[in-house]
């Protein structure tokens, strides 16, 4: 059975009298579990929008979003909430931590919105700190950490749970090359031991050369892009 597919999906959006056309038809599938896929395209061809449909984030005009034997486009907003909490991470280019909680705290309160008990939130908590490489780092505060450290942050809060699909938007958007690679490293590492599949855009080529398969999105549909030409 394939993983993902997604059939004739269509997203517009409207700007005063016209109407935009963002996602044209599109046909895709992810064969199985545990690959990483990156989607490349300038800014502003549909990058973002293609990944917050996936996640049920908005909705299609029409089409089809198939997660293995759960279709999503039949889900109603509450039953993709769940869906989405219970299967997939999500990580922006943006870490959007609580500044007012711990890195700690942070990771915490995502393993209480899903249910946890507070010694279950707090256990897994530092196990995923330590996992990304901030145990000392802990009980900083979003505003004294570096960058990187805070992406790291926001990766384990998005992979506490252990999801079926990381979602990232940008990931490392906002870093320099160098830390760029370290986080993007840690983060492909972290999916591949837990057999999560990542769904990454990217600006940056380099990073995305490493995934398994790179797809460009051009004039709304998905396009694979052949590395071995």
């Amino acid at each position: 059975m394939t993983w993902i597919r997604v059939i004739d999906l269509h997203k517009s959006f409207h700007r005063g009298s016209a109407t935009i056309e963002v996602l044209r038809g599109i046909d895709w599938e992810v064969s199985r579990p545990g690959m990483a896929i990156a989607l490349v395209g300038p800014s502003g061809v549909g990058k973002t929008t293609f990944l917050h449909v996936l996640a049920g984030l908005e909705s299609p005009d029409r089409g089809e979003i198939w997660i293995g034997e759960h279709p999503m486009h039949r889900m109603s907003p509450r039953e993709r909430i769940a869906f989405r909490n219970r299967m997939m991470g999500i990580v922006y280019q943006h870490h959007f931590l609580i500044e007012e909680l711990t890195a700690w705290e942070n990771v915490i309160l995502r393993g209480r919105l899903l249910g946890w008990s507070v010694r279950e939130a707090r256990d897994r908590a530092m196990q995923w700190l330590t996992r990304v490489g901030l145990a000392e780092r802990m009980h900083h505060y979003p505003g004294e950490l570096s960058g990187g450290e805070a992406q790291r942050v926001a990766i384990a809060r998005a992979l506490i749970h252990q999801p079926s699909i990381l979602i990232a938007d940008e990931p490392t958007g906002n870093l320099d090359e160098d830390t760029a690679q370290a986080v993007f490293h840690l983060m492909l590492a972290l999916v591949r031991a837990q057999g999560t599949t990542l769904i990454m855009a990217t600006h940056n080529r380099r990073l995305a050369e490493q995934c398994d398969v790179v797809y460009r999105l051009h004039r709304g549909r998905l396009e694979l892009i052949d590395r071995e030409q």
